[in-house]
């Protein structure tokens, strides 16, 4: 069939993919990618020819362009010339599926434009394209208006809006290859417990099973395999169980100890390869024949699996998850979390990026190491990037430059032994996959197992192991360092893991100097330490961690991280919090983060960037990390490893929120210490737990704050129900619920904390916080209401608070307690009289909801009272009214929604308010504004610096302008490349001589006052530095 339509490239310019005649940024031609693997190619470009070879061949699927997304596989494009047929169709989309990465498929005729989701399962039988779940859209070629309504343009998918609209909610990841093979191989294993073979036979029958459909797949299998055995193919190998018993025996001749290992020391007696019976290998043969694992009954709705279209990567991951699903509750109490290939591949984009790093280019012959390889999904990642640095930088593509490559370059270490294992099966495949020639004559047999030589079965921290011994580890020579370690003690009886093993503990504690783990010594950190025992002097170490650790203000957390940041220079951390409950881990729901360091202790000015990964509610679905240029920082590592609060401060403020936060804690004491001038506690509620202790007589009858929602300002204790427990495992000190009392939520009540003054006595839950006043002044209730339930203190607590913001819409007593408080007795006498004036009022008035006018009233006073400058001013209530609304109702929030004209005239009048007064020279004298009334997905605001005598800084509307023309007329007065990323980029600060633009997407949030004055900060910084070169 012709590869080509003519009007292909038309349609793809039409919707933004192609720009002037040229891919746009994420394209990539298959025709470059199929002659990339030679001397000057970019070594990232033959990594991906790698990555796409299942997909370029015109056999399989042969694509004529892809897209990629924020690095992500998007849409595989491919271009035909004349129609094809439904089989045609069908065979695509299901090489599509099996590759696994890629979101869409995308056919061009002439005649038509089909998009298929690549996600969603093929259907067997004529009709399986056409069902709806497959077919997202189908219509004439020239009807692009209608792409464009459905949001399937480069513009929509960069923004995010596609995954939002009618085509992007149906694609989901939970039909994707990897869940379905995972789930199959799960009721693949409790089939086989049925069956008498347990835990690891099993997982070795199965792995067998699909590296042999893989060989078989890429008819790699020597035909002498199946002589005299009276079959042909594997799946009617498994039908026999002394042909299965004597094909293996020759598999394990044919190929290396790797690929058929003998039986470890540990197996169980069951799993031997002599005792395997037909009805157990009847289980595996269904995974070949892709049939219901349930019923025994060929499938109606899916095809079979295709391995010689699924990656390497894939299987080693879907393995892995495999282990997981198998058994959940060993993997927990092990504290591992199986690695998502997407997370993967983002942290060796980030240690192979030679530009994030201090030291020397990482040489072709670098060597990499994972001290908790688990299945080997980092290392097969890796050594593809590595084959593919040394043929860029001159080698020759050959087995032999395949083979030197994995055994001299790549290592790896793990404490189970399966999971070493399957990493050397995984190596060996990906070795298979490099292969130029897989199918030559020559013979494929490695020259030696990996297993005890690169990869090693043994406990990281015990001194002693066989992979100390060897070469490169003794000799401290790697240069790459990474892995998603253990992030949790073993929860049970002690095992060999690292997580379960005090091994780490001693380990660290033996160290010079001493390493402080963070509170209850997770194991993660500490991996990192144990890398720099085998690694070069500045050698890169790339992690993922447990998160939360990063942002407590425990002591020894706080102290831990100090720590870490001065052994080792962090060069760039990514928070990737937001995600946590968007199946990040399917297999854990704590919020991470990836790490890269250098391996070098940090220099005093030495900074990194931060990198705040943003939540995405269809994250889900799409799997892609989608990060925002207002989400990266760069911070100083001094002011990270010695500030508390930097961390969280930058994953959702600015600088100028630092300072603020920074000020008012240095200027007031925090509630905590000044409660304790007055002999005050704040004391949380009591726990039912187990009912393991008597509740005090006195509590009896008493009302109880349990299940109602606290209403600000005044708590009537008379409508609530009576406490009426007798037995709760912790019911607290009955003095805690005598009022007068000061009553606070952990939770939240709307985008504000919540605290309301209750004059008798009540039991509150755990639910709630309370501060008995006793005999103090009443007053003092009253302030420090006025206090807690301002806009301030929400602001205050949402960018220092533990767990909210980071993990769990909750606030934690301490997180109120650190909330700085003017001193009511020192504090400007106005300002308090002013501030009980205006509690007194809202808590008077009864009302389950205060006006927004009480409240903002509320607000001002309670502004005056900290002393908080305009622009000061300006960021909490930005903070609470955008930032906090859109982190608690996401799709929903007000932040999301386009900013009228006026809103636009705000940000720029802002803008200019901090440029201006920097404004000294004769040559720029004033800045003069325009804002564009544009009506479609950007808005965009001209600055220009007037270099007039006794210029004033002016601002102007312009009315109703179309988007497309005003992006046209603005690319011709820029350079060419910043004109290209006019149409690619969301985010966009483009200067041409004294003007400049800000283009951004039409939200809110991006056009608020406090972005306004971010982004004033950005500009003169640019200024400073063109100044500077």
């Amino acid at each position: 069939m012709t590869e080509h339509n003519e009007q292909f490239e038309s349609q793809l310019e039409e919707l933004g993919f192609y720009r002037n005649g040229e891919p746009s940024k994420g394209m990539l031609r298959a025709g470059e990618l199929k002659n990339a693997r030679r001397a000057g190619v970019p070594a990232n470009q033959i990594d991906r020819s790698f990555k796409y070879e299942a997909v370029l061949g015109g056999d399989k699927l042969g694509v004529t362009e892809i897209f990629e997304l924020d690095g992500s596989p998007c849409i595989y494009f491919k271009s035909v010339g004349a129609e094809p047929t439904t089989e045609q169709l069908q065979n695509w989309h299901r090489a599509a599926w099996n590759h696994g990465l890629a979101r869409m498929l995308w056919i061009s005729t002439p005649s038509r434009i089909r998009i298929f989701n690549a996600f969603a399962t093929p259907r067997d039988g004529g009709a399986g394209v056409d069902d709806p779940e497959v077919e997202l859209f189908s219509d004439v070629a020239g009807n692009l208006e209608r792409l464009r309504e459905l949001r399937l343009t480069r513009d929509a998918l960069s923004s995010g809006e596609f995954w939002s609209g009618p085509l992007g909610r149906r694609i989901d990841r939970s039909t994707r290859i990897d869940e379905q093979l995972v789930a199959d191989l799960t009721v693949a294993a409790t089939k086989l417990k049925q069956r008498d073979m347990q835990g690891l036979s099993a997982h070795r029958l199965l792995l067998r099973t699909i590296f042999i459909a893989y060989l078989e797949s890429k008819k790699i299998l020597p035909p002498d395999l199946f002589h005299g055995l009276g079959v042909t193919c594997f799946e009617e190998v498994l039908g026999d169980a002394e042909a299965t018993q004597t094909f293996f025996a020759r598999m394990r001749e044919t190929f290396n100890g790797d690929l058929f290992p003998p039986p470890p020391k540990r197996e169980e007696s069951l799993g031997s390869e002599g005792l395997l019976t037909e009805a157990q290998l009847e289980i595996p043969r269904c995974i070949l024949a892709r049939t219901d694992l349930t019923t025994f009954q060929q499938s109606l709705n899916f095809w079979r699996y295709d391995f010689d279209v699924i990656p390497i990567e894939l299987i080693s991951s879907i393995y892995e998850q495999f282990i997981h699903a198998a058994d959940p509750e060993r993997a927990t109490r092990a504290g591992t979390h199986y690695t998502p290939v997407n997370l993967v591949d983002l942290v060796l984009s980030q240690v192979f990026d030679d530009g994030l790093f201090k030291g020397d280019s990482l040489g072709p012959d670098a060597k990499i190491l994972d001290l908790s390889c688990g299945s080997g999904v980092f290392l097969v990642e890796a050594l593809r990037r590595l084959v593919a640095r040394r043929i860029a930088s001159g080698e020759e593509h050959t087995r032999e430059l395949v083979r030197e490559t994995l055994y001299g370059q790549v290592f790896g270490v793990d404490i189970e032994e399966t999971a070493v294992e399957i990493a050397a099966f995984s190596l060996c495949l990906t070795a298979f996959e490099l292969d130029p020639d897989p199918n030559s004559s020559r013979p494929l047999r490695f020259e030696r197992e990996l297993k005890g030589q690169n990869l090693f079965v043994g406990d990281a921290f015990k001194s002693g192991g066989a992979f100390e011994q060897a070469p490169p580890f003794r000799d401290k020579d790697f240069s790459v360092i990474v892995g998603n370690p253990p992030w949790t003690r073993h929860k049970g009886p002690r095992s060999g893991r690292p997580g379960a093993a005090p091994a780490h503990v001693e380990y660290c504690e033996t160290r010079v100097p001493k390493v402080t783990l963070p509170f209850r010594n997770p194991p993660d950190q500490a991996f990192i330490y144990r890398a720099a025992d085998f690694s070069r002097p500045n050698a890169r170490f790339g992690f993922i961690l447990e998160g939360k650790r990063f942002f407590s203000h425990h002591p020894q957390s706080i102290q831990a991280k100090r720590e870490l940041f001065q052994a080792f220079a962090p060069r760039i951390f990514f928070n990737l919090s937001a995600l946590h409950r968007e199946k990040l881990f399917p297999s854990a729901e704590q919020p991470a983060v990836a790490v890269v360091f250098e391996n070098s202790p940090a220099k005093q000015e030495d900074s990194f960037l931060y990198v705040t990964v943003e939540r995405d509610l269809t994250y889900r679905e799409h799997g892609v990390l989608r990060v925002g240029p207002e989400n990266i920082h760069r911070i100083s590592v001094r002011l990270a490893a010695a500030n508390q609060y930097t961390l969280k401060v930058a994953a959702w403020g600015t600088a100028r929120d630092m300072a603020l936060v920074e000020r008012v804690a240095e200027t007031h004491p925090s509630l905590v210490n000044y409660l304790r001038g007055f002999g005050l506690e704040m004391f949380q509620g009591y726990i039912p737990g187990d009912k393991s202790r008597p509740v005090p007589v006195e509590l009896h009858g008493l009302p109880c704050l349990a299940k109602t929602k606290l209403i600000p300002f005044h708590l009537d204790a008379s409508p609530l129900p009576e406490f009426r427990e007798r037995r709760l495992q912790w019911p607290r000190d009955p003095h805690i619920y005598r009022g007068p009392l000061l009553l606070t939520a952990c939770g939240l009540r709307g985008n504000r904390l919540v605290a309301a003054v209750c004059n008798d006595d009540v039991v509150y839950s755990l639910s709630y916080c309370g501060i008995p006043m006793g005999r103090t002044d009443p007053k003092l209730a009253s302030y420090l209401n006025a206090v807690l339930n301002s806009s301030f203190a929400a602001y205050f607590v949402f960018l220092t608070a533990t767990k909210w913001g980071i993990e769990k819409y909750e606030v934690l007593p301490n997180d109120f307690l650190r909330i700085p408080v003017p001193d009511m007795a020192t504090a400007d006498a106005v300002a308090v009289t002013r501030v009980l004036r205006v509690e007194s009022a809202l808590r008077k008035s009864g009302k389950i909801q205060p006006t927004a006018t009480g409240m903002a009233e509320l607000d001002d006073a309670v502004f005056t009272l900290y002393q908080l400058e305009g622009w000061e001013r300006v960021l909490v209530e930005d903070m609470v009214g955008l930032t906090i609304d859109h982190q608690r109702n996401h799709g929903k929030s007000k932040a999301l929604v386009a900013p009228d004209t006026p809103e636009c005239v705000r940000y720029a009048e802002s803008l200019i308010d901090v440029i201006q007064p920097l404004l000294v020279t004769n040559r720029r004298q004033a800045v003069s504004a325009e804002v564009y009334d544009v009506d479609g997905p950007l808005r965009i605001a001209k600055f220009q610096f007037v270099r007039e005598q006794n210029a004033k800084p002016s601002l102007r509307v312009v009315e109703k302008q179309t988007l497309s023309p005003l992006l046209d007329r603005i690319a011709e007065s820029l350079d060419e490349e910043m004109a290209a990323s006019l149409y690619t980029r969301r985010h966009l600060r483009l200067y041409a001589d004294d003007t400049f633009y800000i283009v951004k997407p039409a939200q809110r949030r991006f056009w608020s006052r406090s972005a306004a004055m971010a982004d004033a900060d950005s500009v003169l910084k640019d200024l400073m530095g063109s100044a500077r070169e």
